[in-house]
């Protein structure tokens, strides 16, 4: 887990500013220095801008251009000519990841032509020799030698175990979760979903931390909730995933599926306040745009229909007028007034009535709700329906 920064810094420095130069640490001669030291800085930031004018190297970019080029024949399916032009350019690399990159599109190219065994071959010089735990090459590499061998050579248990061997040697690369995400799949079409329940208990404990760990975990609930139907165990995994790894879409998922379980668990109070606390979570800025989770709406939404079940249309009405303020772009904010104009109904708000049908006119005056905001207005004044208190 990477560890966040204190905002503003320690304020050391701010807080002495009355010390004298040698109580912070400083020389005390430092000010006589100091016009060598100006003049010295001079220099130095000439000598940058020089150097930055000069930008890289003439080959170096050449290189690259050349890579680009064969790069667009690949994407043009000219798989044989892009082939002798990546083979090329791995004698001139002048750097490892590029080369490694090369290596990688040559097998990729082989493989596009189904030319399995040469494939396999050039992705093998990479997996069997990782730069590091976060080598993406080899992890990509790995990743396309198990489907060749499961979907093109028709070895189901050969491209298994290179996925199984690709989550735990490569853990820290994106491939790892593309090979986890497999193997779901898989075993839960071939109705094994317990399968992964017991590969995930068995290897958890020796990655945990890993950059696959929340995913073991995440997707571990899912299968406990969707596929053996143990809501409960599936809470604790998904409690996991929200209270260990840092904030994520995962995370977020996590929390809308904890809800889901504590639903059917009949925990609504739990549920409720789980929401709630997402909800009052969410990131604001004031200089980009805010973090806004896929989940946002929906939880409001939920939030209002508890209420609603439990008979507190007050309540409902104040988080959906929540959601009409915090989401005031949003294209359903006249369908929810004309709603929050339904619950006002059941209350015998006349008065609310009249005022939510006056800020649709006011705010959204070719919606069709205004025309039906009139009608419900009409038939509630007709049936003579009270005042609130």
């Amino acid at each position: 887990m990477r560890a966040g920064h204190s905002p503003g810094g320690s304020g050391i420095g701010q807080a002495a500013p009355h010390l004298s130069a040698a109580h912070r640490g400083l020389p005390v001669a430092c000010d006589a220095v100091a016009p060598r030291a100006s003049a010295a800085l001079v220099v130095l930031l000439a000598m940058a801008l020089l150097t930055g004018a000069c930008g890289v190297p003439r080959s170096a970019w050449e290189f690259e251009r050349e890579l680009l080029a064969a790069d667009r024949l690949a994407d043009y399916g000219h798989h044989e000519d892009a082939y002798q032009a990546y083979e090329a350019l791995a004698w001139r690399s002048h750097r490892e990841d590029l080369l490694r990159y090369i290596q990688f599109r040559l097998g990729l190219m082989r493989e596009r032509q189904g030319r399995y065994d040469e494939a396999l071959t050039q992705y093998r010089s990479l997996w069997a020799a990782p730069m590091s735990l976060y080598d993406e090459e080899a992890g990509r590499a790995l990743l396309r030698s198990a489907l060749i061998a499961r979907d093109a050579l028709g070895m189901p248990a050969e491209g298994d175990r290179l996925l199984e061997g690709l989550i735990l040697t490569l853990p820290n690369t994106a491939a790892a979760d593309d090979a986890f995400v497999e193997l779901i799949d898989v075993w839960r079409e071939s109705g094994t979903s317990r399968r992964i329940v017991a590969f995930t208990s068995e290897h958890y404990p020796s990655l945990a931390n890993t950059e696959i760990a929340d995913n073991f975990v995440y997707w571990t609930g899912r299968v406990l909730q969707d596929d053996l139907g143990e809501p409960a165990a599936a809470l604790e995994l998904y409690w996991t995933v929200i209270s260990r790894f840092h904030r994520s879409a995962l995370v977020d998922d996590a929390v809308w599926r904890s809800a889901s379980a504590l639903r059917s668990l009949d925990r609504i109070d739990e549920e409720y306040g789980l929401l709630m606390a997402f909800i009052d979570a969410r990131e604001v800025s004031w200089i980009m745009a805010d973090y806004d989770s896929v989940y946002y709406v929906p939880a409001l939404f939920r939030l209002a229909e508890i209420h609603e079940e439990r008979g507190e249309l007050v309540e409902a009405i104040a988080v959906w007028r929540r959601y009409q303020t915090t989401f005031f772009l949003s294209l359903r904010v006249d369908d929810v007034q004309y709603h929050v104009m339904e619950l006002q109904r059941r209350l015998g708000d006349i008065r609310g009535m009249r005022a939510s049908l006056q800020w649709l006119r006011d705010e959204h005056p070719r919606s069709r709700y205004v025309r039906q905001g009139e009608e419900l207005l009409a038939a509630t004044e007709a049936e003579g329906a009270g005042e609130a208190p």
